[in-house]
């Protein structure tokens, strides 16, 4: 257990800045997935989805990916290709419903 804590604590002091958003003043598509995954490492779920909702289903497709390159499946490319778009579309109405929240408001 400490060196779970030791790990996360390491995590914590080292995040890295958005540049994106040092140089443009908003969110990147990627803001708040450090934070995500420190939260998932605590085992706070609930913190991690609100912090940076794609965090789940990007471990779901890495899973994905490394599962296909141990078995071999029907219509292994297709499927992955639809998960993988699939995530790309996520982020990038994450990104849209926040850069939305935080210019026009709610």
């Amino acid at each position: 257990m400490q060196t779970t804590v030791n790990i996360i604590e390491f995590l914590e002091s080292i995040m890295v800045p958005c540049y994106f958003k040092l140089m443009f003043g908003i969110n990147c598509p990627g803001c708040g997935l450090q934070r995500s995954i420190i939260f998932l490492l605590k085992g706070e779920l609930w913190e991690s989805i609100k912090m940076y909702p794609p965090l789940l289903p990007i471990v779901f497709t890495l899973s994905l990916y490394f599962f296909n390159r141990q078995y071999n499946y029907p219509n292994q490319a297709f499927i992955f290709k639809v998960v993988a778009w699939a995530l790309c579309a996520l982020v990038s109405v994450n990104f849209l419903v926040k850069f939305w929240i935080e210019f026009v408001g709610l």
